[in-house]
């Protein structure tokens, strides 16, 4: 099995603009069959002006990449995957095309700009191409319908259309690469996909977008990290003891993920999992629930405090069942934690496991994975901000103990990616006594965001998430009355 998760984020609202380029042009005529040549520059710059092209007023920023642009009206943006890099999707109008925008680096830092594009174009050549002597490439159906070099926001780009066969059949598809070097040994790419029968209409929406996109120095970007990182080490500082205490209760939680239904009705809403949460004062060994005390060790007989969360979700006809115990020892130094998930589709099921743990600064993880066998990860903590898994799970209600409405970040280490990712949380106190504490929280510098509000004492009211779900607090037999009545897996 193979499984993605993508969070939507919906844009409307529209205004017109358009953005003509000015360009030096390369050309290169139908390669098919013939001997490869790079093309060459057209001694003539041309302008290509499109029609006005309806954009979104709420511009899209990519924090990571001190990045914003405004995309098609009634475009569709996702927080996606591109291999393991982070990316953000771009789905546009009427099935036009997809826009790719993804950040590239490279450990050499004398590559110019031109010599990523020569790479992208060598790449396709040879994928669609014959190989003749010396391992060249004879022959390719990959053609360069267009090299051209311009510059956004005072910032030289190299953009590339590249038509190759489709091994379904049909029209060609277009490939479209506008390539930005953000500094030495960083790019941004923006990936245009398509086919040849679209392409014209996909352009005009590809080059207006770009032709909005406006870069921050990444100077001030890393200036506004730095202080969100050290008011997350100092927000840290001041917890005492009986703030843990107030929030590792012991308490029970249900809380039920869903997508409402314009009718209000929860018979109409539709239910796309669960999960139970609970945080305690307890031991080391209590992260092994196979294990009986009569076996405990010295280490498994720590104090320390813990959080346990067991989850169900529905994906894509798949069922998604998760386990997992984390610990943190009392002085912050150590943690552990076990997490075991299974994958359901009919009869077939594939179990995955992770079983990780940390002493000081070494951090070491042995994942199992069906596909991709056993392997151990030691993720590299570097300087301030670490927040082990126990405080990142119970990180909304430790914030609003502190009772400080600011911007914080902290380095967490990520199962997803296998790494530790820089996450963002920014709090707002409420307007009035009683009232909600909000805070937004970016998973990682490339997600999108999620919006949650929160009781004084800590305790959640809703986190809203991209796409339109929901997480909201449940009582059990609530929450198994809605999965008994729409008939959905309760085993």
């Amino acid at each position: 099995m193979r499984h993605a998760t993508r969070l939507l984020i919906p844009l409307a609202s529209a205004l017109l603009a358009s953005a003509p380029a000015v360009a030096q042009v390369y050309r290169n005529p139908r390669a098919a069959e013939t001997e490869t040549t790079r093309p060459e520059p057209d001694p003539a710059p041309r302008t290509t002006v499109f029609a006005p092209v309806p954009l979104s007023d709420e511009p899209v920023v990519i924090d990571a990449l001190g990045l914003a642009l405004s995309v098609p009206l009634n475009a569709v943006v996702h927080a996606t995957f591109i291999g393991s890099e982070a990316a953000t999707r771009i789905e546009l109008p009427d099935q036009a095309g997809v826009i790719s925008v993804q950040r590239k680096q490279t450990s050499n830092l004398e590559l110019e700009l031109g010599e990523i594009g020569d790479g992208i174009v060598a790449d396709f050549e040879r994928r669609f191409g014959k190989i003749g002597a010396g391992g060249r490439v004879a022959s390719t159906l990959a053609e360069v319908l267009e090299r051209v070099r311009l510059n956004v926001d005072a910032k030289p780009a190299d953009r590339i259309y590249i038509a190759h066969p489709r091994q379904s059949g049909g029209p060609d598809s277009v490939r479209g690469y506008t390539i930005f070097q953000r500094e030495p040994g960083e790019y941004v790419i923006f990936e245009l996909l398509t086919t040849l029968d679209k392409l014209d209409r996909a352009r005009p929406m590809y080059e207006t977008s770009i032709g909005t996109a406006s870069f921050k120095e990444m100077a001030d970007v890393n200036a506004r990290r730095g202080m969100a990182i050290r008011a997350g080490v100092a927000v840290f500082e001041q917890l005492e003891p009986e703030d843990y205490k107030a929030v590792f209760d012991g308490t029970e939680r249900w809380h039920r993920l869903y997508t409402p239904a314009r009718t209000g009705v929860d018979a109409d809403a539709k239910e796309h999992g669960y999960r139970r949460v609970r945080a305690w004062i307890g031991q080391r060994g209590e992260i092994d629930r196979d294990k009986p005390k009569t076996r405990w060790n010295a280490a498994d007989e720590e104090m320390g405090y813990l959080v346990s969360v067991e989850s169900r979700q529905l994906v894509n006809n798949l069922v998604w069942d998760v386990i997992a115990t984390y610990f943190m020892s009392a002085d912050r130094g150590q943690e552990a934690w076990s997490i075991g998930m299974t994958i359901r589709a009919g009869d077939q099921r594939e179990r995955y496991s992770e079983i990780g743990g940390r002493a000081g600064d070494r951090l070491s993880i042995l994942v199992k994975n069906p596909s991709d066998g056993d392997r151990v990860v030691h993720p590299l903590i570097q300087g301030d901000g670490y927040v082990n898994q126990v405080e990142s799970l119970m990180l909304a209600p430790l914030l609003i103990r502190a009772g400080i409405g600011a911007d914080f970040a902290f380095y967490a280490y990520q199962s997803k990616f296998e790494t530790i990712k820089l996450r963002s949380e920014s709090v707002e106190r409420p307007d009035s006594a009683g009232g909600l504490w909000t805070i937004t929280t970016r998973l990682n510098e490339d997600a999108p965001p999620q919006v949650a509000t929160y009781h004084a004492d800590g305790t959640l009211d809703a986190i809203r998430m991209p796409g339109g779900r929901v997480w909201e607090p449940i009582e059990l037999e609530r929450l198994f009355r809605l999965w008994k009545q729409k008939q959905l897996p309760l085993d």
